[in-house]
This record gives C-alpha cells, structure tokens and sequence, in this order.
C-alpha cells in the first residue's frame, strides 16, 4: 500500500501535538465517554418505560446507538481528513450533543404521551407498536449518536497526525474513552439514577459535555492549523482484498459482539433483582475489558509485524472464551446463594458479590 502524503510529507515525520495537549485531549475524552454512556443508561430506562419490555428496549438502544455510532464514524472520518481545525469541529459537535440532551429531557414527556395516543390506535397489531416505538426511538436518538460517533476520527486526526506512534495514541485515546464511559455507566446506574433521577443525571451529562466543548475550542485557539489530508489510492489490489476481508471480518466480529451484549443483559436480569443493575453490570464489564484491552494493546500495535495473524488468533480466542463464559452464568445463580447464605450479608454486600461475580464472567472475552 502505497503512503499517505500529508501536503508532501509522510506522516510519523513530527508535526504530532504535545503531550501536554495529548493529555489534555485524554482528558476530554474520558468526561465525553462519561457523558455518552451517561446518556444510553439513562435513555434506557426511558425506553423501558415506553416498551413495556427491558429486551426490546435494550435492542433498541443498543441497535440505534451502534448505528449512529457507524454513521458517525464515517462521516467524522471524512470530515477529520478535510478539516484543518478538527478540535474546533470536536468542540462544537460536544456542545451539540449538550443541546440535544437538554431537548430530549424538555420534549421526552409531550412524545411519549403522543406515542401513548398511537399504540392504542394499534393496540391489536403488537409488530405495529413495536415499530412505531422503534421509530421515536431512533428519531429521537440517532442525531446526538451520530455526533458522538464522529468524536473519535476527529480527535484521532488531531491526536496522532504526523507521529510515528499512531497505533499507540489511537489505541490510547480509545481506551481512555472507554473507560470514561465504564465511570459514566457504573455512576449513572448504581448512584446518579438513584439519588438525581433522570433528569438531574441529564443535566450532568449535558454539562460535561458542554464543558469540554468549551475547553476544546479554547485549546484549539493555541493550536496550529493541521494539513488537510491528501490519501492516494494504493495500486496493489491484493492489498484491497486483504482490507475488505479484513473489515467484513470486524463487522461480523461487531454483529456477534452485540448479538452477545443482549444475550447477556437477559441472563444478568435472572441473577439481578432490578434490570437496572443487570444492563449496567453488562455495560460496565464490557466497557472495562474494551478499554483495558486497548490500553495493553496500544503499546505494541505499531510493532506487531503481522497484525491480520494476530487478529485472527484474538477472534480465536474471544469465541472460545465465550464458551466459557455461558458455563461460568450456568452456575453462578447457585454459586452465589452457597455464598450469600454462608456470609449472611445484607442487600447492599449481595449486590457488591453479584457484581463482582458477573465482571468477573464477562471480563475476559471483552477483554480480548
């Protein structure tokens, strides 16, 4: 494949921000991570309330949020290579999805009690009401999802452009964002619901990302303007072939990673006493072993000499550990009343174990 020119020069030659402005950049990116799972816990329990059922409103959410994410990604990858100011972009599409957070909780109220008024029009049809809820769900949804999914090739465009340690910032960068969002979802879930309800856990959200909008156009104020991104076409088609399988390969390693995220949100739910705590624990064991994963692995994704063979031993590994994990729930209903029932704690003590016991089950395939 041949090099990507950046105004006649390769990257990973200089030019890259400093580390200070790196960490700074982190630090942005851990509080929008926050802000994002923030929200998917929060819209969530929402949906529950509109669905009448935790499974379809989990697929729900769960189907919008990677659909947007997508859409995102792929819009905000072809803007970061045509942006000369792509932290200012960043800053603006965070205070956007501020705007739109504070909209949903101002109109949540009027949409759900005008959907109300069309289900009973339908009432007897259920693949009816079903789709018209999936249809306020995703208007309502996939706009302030989309921003957020453009977040990361914008930040990556800025973060790494021009330095020889690509792999490790990119990996870096996501991994601090995923573990913003494992604080953001154990936060939200298990304290800010409880204690401010779904509002006041909005408005928090919305200032954290308001917040670093703000910060992230001031810091781009004393940044220099990046090059626009000039990519030539690489002439080797065996090349081509080798990334189309590799990408299909992704997508459907992707399609069998959320297939498994409602799988087991629906186990989780028949140990948890309240779906609460069951789709947070899943949220939070998967996003910890992502973000732990990325941070090990970004050390080492620029010197892995044959990155495809590595990838493919990991898909290896993450089926086999997936096994494994449906023996693991296939005993933890009684492994964990031997052990409440010998201890004696009370309900606070049994929801520590419960969550430890189901991290621990989870961790390994998201880890790899």
């Amino acid at each position: 494949m041949s090099d990507t020119k950046i105004d006649g020069k390769i990257p990973g030659r200089g030019g890259a921000p400093s580390a200070l402005i790196f960490l700074t950049v982190l630090l942005f990116f851990f509080v929008s991570g926050g802000s994002g799972l923030l929200y998917q816990v929060v819209w969530t329990r929402r949906l529950v309330l509109l669905f009448g059922a935790t499974s379809y409103a989990v697929s729900t959410v769960l189907a919008i949020f990677f659909l947007g994410l997508a859409i995102g990604s792929w819009l905000g990858g072809r803007l970061a290579d045509r942006s000369q100011r792509t932290l200012i972009v960043y800053g603006v599409f965070e205070l956007l999805i501020a705007a739109w957070a504070i909209f949903f909780l101002l109109t949540i109220g009027t949409a759900e009690s005008f959907v109300v008024g069309m289900l009973r029009d339908v009432a007897q049809w259920r693949p009816a009401g079903i789709g018209i809820r999936a249809i306020l769900a995703t208007a309502m949804l996939i706009l302030p999802v989309s921003l957020m999914g453009a977040t990361l090739p914008l930040l990556a465009r800025f973060a790494a452009a021009n330095s020889a340690r690509a792999g490790w910032r990119v990996g870096v960068l996501y991994g601090w964002n995923t573990l913003g969002a494992v604080m953001g979802c154990a936060a939200t879930g298990f304290y800010l619901l409880p204690h401010f309800g779904y509002s006041g856990a909005t408005w928090i959200g919305a200032a954290g990302n308001a917040g670093v909008g703000l910060l992230a156009i001031a810091l781009a104020r004393t940044t220099p303007q990046q090059p626009v991104v000039i990519a030539s076409k690489s002439p080797d088609p065996g090349s081509n072939r080798t990334r189309k399988l590799v990408i299909s390969a992704f997508a459907v390693s992707g399609f069998c990673a959320l297939a498994l995220e409602v799988f087991w949100t629906r186990l989780l739910a028949v140990i948890f006493v309240g779906t609460t705590y069951a789709f947070t624990t899943m949220l939070v064991a998967i996003l910890c072993g992502i973000g732990i994963g990325s941070l090990i692995a970004a050390p080492i994704a620029d010197r892995v000499r044959n990155p495809i063979l590595v990838l493919g031993l990991l898909q290896a590994l993450i089926g086999a550990a997936c096994l494994w994990t449906l023996s693991t729930f296939a005993v933890l209903p009684e492994t964990l009343t031997e052990w409440l029932s010998d201890s004696g704690w009370g309900w606070e003590g049994t929801m520590r174990a419960t969550v430890f016991a189901s991290f621990m089950a989870l961790f390994l395939p998201t880890f790899l």
